[in-house]
Formats: structure tokens, sequence, C-alpha cells
């Protein structure tokens, strides 16, 4: 009798132990909420309760989502968020810039992530019919860890959030300790599109990772993030170091091979095809992106 007491008394012991654990371990996500932020455009978002039912309305958004381990509370998607490839698996609300407000209604989503050039009058329409909003546009590297944070903070995934940015700023100063060996900053032009030629300026995130990686943006002293600039003045400038995200025959050394001849990146076959979906979407992949601009660039040091 004492045995079997001393055996049930052990037991409860163990399950008590274990209650103890399970809950310090979720005590973290029940104290995140309710949680109140500002986003990009200076609204307060505030949830009271863990959101299970997400709208991501931008490819950067959704990639931040499944990267931090909330790809679960994803209901849906705008129809140009193809990555993970698990993403393509969710319902689509359509494209992010002629989204149905019906649609999104339909969902009856508890979070609506929008990016700023998405988000316009719907972000307003959606706040008019009580569904809470958030708007993110990093346009800089801090600015994305500050964004994959913050998401992490509405969806409950704090821990995951962390734990990306982490990774994400190590990747980035390897990286940069890298380059900090190289002995020329090439010229770089980062091709938009190509007739007319738009290419990236200040304020770009583009300049910021072309500045990281070791080079030198051809349109440093333009006058806006995503200038025009005639084909003359880059050819004049000869950059080292084309990045585009078309192919050769595509891009403006294709179209315009006579003009572009002479020009140092065509003479050494320095014209580099870049995944547009890498080095413009401001997610989980834009540390990747430097990486490949700064192998681009110094491919000697990797």
């Amino acid at each position: 009798m004492f045995v079997l007491r001393r055996a049930l008394y052990q037991g409860l012991i163990v399950i008590l132990m274990l209650l103890l654990f399970l809950l310090s371990a979720t005590s973290s996500v029940w104290a995140a909420f309710p949680v109140s932020l500002t986003d990009d455009l200076g609204y307060q978002v505030t949830l009271a309760s863990k959101p299970t039912r997400i709208i991501s309305m931008a490819p950067s958004n959704t990639e931040i989502l499944f990267a931090i381990g909330a790809a679960d509370q994803v209901i849906a998607v705008d129809s140009d968020s193809d990555y993970p490839a698990a993403a393509k698996g969710k319902a689509s609300v359509g494209s992010a810039l002629g989204a149905s407000v019906e649609r999104i209604v339909a969902f009856n989503p508890d979070l609506v992530l929008l990016w700023d050039a998405s988000a316009g009058e719907l972000r307003n329409q959606l706040a008019r019919l009580g569904i809470t909003v958030a708007v993110f546009s990093p346009q800089a590297l801090a600015d994305v860890y500050e964004t994959i944070t913050k998401i992490g903070m509405l969806t409950g995934a704090e821990q995951g959030a962390n734990a990306l940015v982490n990774r994400m700023k190590q990747q980035a100063d390897q990286v940069r300790n890298t380059v900090a060996k190289a002995t020329t900053r090439p010229l770089v032009l980062y091709e938009v599109w190509y007739d007319p030629l738009y290419t990236a300026g200040p304020g770009s995130l583009m300049d910021e990772l072309i500045n990281l990686a070791g080079g030198r943006n051809l349109a440093a002293d333009a006058p806006g993030a995503w200038p025009a600039i005639s084909m003359e003045t880059a050819v004049t400038r000869n950059p080292d170091v084309i990045l585009t995200p078309f192919s050769p025959s595509e891009s403006i050394t294709g179209r315009q091979a006579a003009l572009w001849a002479s020009v140092n990146a065509v003479k050494n076959k320095r014209i580099v095809q870049i995944d547009q979906n890498i080095v413009s979407r401001p997610g989980p992949r834009i540390t990747e992106a430097l990486e490949l601009i700064a192998k681009a660039l110094h491919p000697h040091l990797f």
C-alpha cells in the first residue's frame, strides 16, 4: 500500500511539473496580447488577442508570415504571393493593386497586412468596416528588421521573428566583413526597366544594398529613389557591373547592343541577371539579395 501511494505521489509530481513547464512555455504568448503598435502610415494597430484569420496583401509580408512560423494563421494572400511554395496553396484575394473589398471581407479576417503601394483607400475602407489593418512599407534594411519584429508581435510569433532577424543580421554581417577585403568598389547600374531606362536611386533599398555589397551606385546622385535616366548618361558613366532582372537579350544591352558595346560591364561580360523577386521584396530574403549582389561585384572574395 505504501509503495502504491508513493507511486501515485511521484506521478502527481511529474504531472504538476509538466503543467508548470507548459505554462511557462506559453506564458510569453499569453503575455503578448493585447498588443498595440504603430504601422508605417502612422496608424495605431491594436489586437486584443492572437489573430487566427490573417490576409496578406503583399508578397514580402507573406514571406515574413511563413518565415516566422505564422503560416497556419494565414487564410488568404494576394495573387503575387508565390513564395514559399506553400503560399500558393492559400486562397487568393486577387492583385494587391486591384483588391476587392467585398472579397476580403468575405473571408472574415481579424488582421489584414497591406503594403504602402497597395494601401490607398483600401486601408480606410477596411478600417471603416471594423477590420484591423496594418500597413508596412520598409525602405531600408533596418526597416525590414523592424517590420519583421512588428509582424511577429501582431501574430504572437515574436520568438520566430526574433530568430529570423538574428539570422538575417548574421548574414548581412558576414557579407560586410567579406567585402571589406575588397580593394575596389565597382560602379553598378541596376536596371529596373529598359525603355525608358529606370534604375535605383538614393533612398531606395537597392541603393543601400549596392553600397553594403561593396559597390557604387551609378545613380547615387539622382533626384529620387526610382529615377529614369537617359541611355547616354548611363553609357557615359561607364558602369563596371550591370545588374538586371531580364535575360541578356531582353535587357538594355541586348536591345541597344551597339550603344553599350564600349561599356566596361559589356566588354568584361559583367552583366548579371538577378532574381527580381529576391532583390525587390523587403522581406526575409533581402539579406540573401545582399549576398547575391556582393558575389556579382566581388566574385573573387566568395
